[in-house]
C-alpha cells in the first residue's frame, strides 16, 4: 500500500484487522473491501478503470499524508514515549 501511495497510485486493500484501515485512513487515502469478497474487489477495480478521476482525491490524500510513515518521525515519537515512561517510573520510585 505504501509503495502504491509513494508513486501516486490508488491503493486497494482488503479490510483485515491489522493495518490497512489505518494506512488508508479508513478509506480516505485508498479503497478498502471486505476480506475474501472477490466480487467486491472486481467491482472496485472495474470502477477505478472506468472512473479514475473519481478516485483522485484518495490518491491526493494518500500522497499528502505519507510523512506519517517517515522513519525519522517514527523513531522520534518512540524516543519521546520512552522519555515519558522513564519520567513516570522515576516519579513512582
Amino acid at each position: 500500500m505504501l509503495e502504491a501511495q509513494t508513486v501516486g497510485t490508488l491503493a486497494i486493500s482488503s479490510d483485515v484487522k491489522s493495518g490497512p484501515a489505518e494506512i488508508l485512513m479508513n478509506g480516505e487515502a485508498g479503497v478498502l473491501f471486505e476480506p475474501r469478497n472477490y466480487q467486491q474487489l472486481a467491482q472496485i477495480m472495474e470502477d477505478v478503470i472506468q472512473h479514475k478521476e473519481k478516485y483522485q482525491s484518495k490518491i491526493d490524500c494518500a500522497t499528502q499524508n505519507l510523512s506519517r510513515f517517515d522513519a525519522k518521525l517514527i523513531v522520534q515519537e518512540l524516543l519521546n514515549q520512552i522519555d515519558i515512561l522513564k519520567k513516570e517510573k522515576e516519579q513512582v520510585l
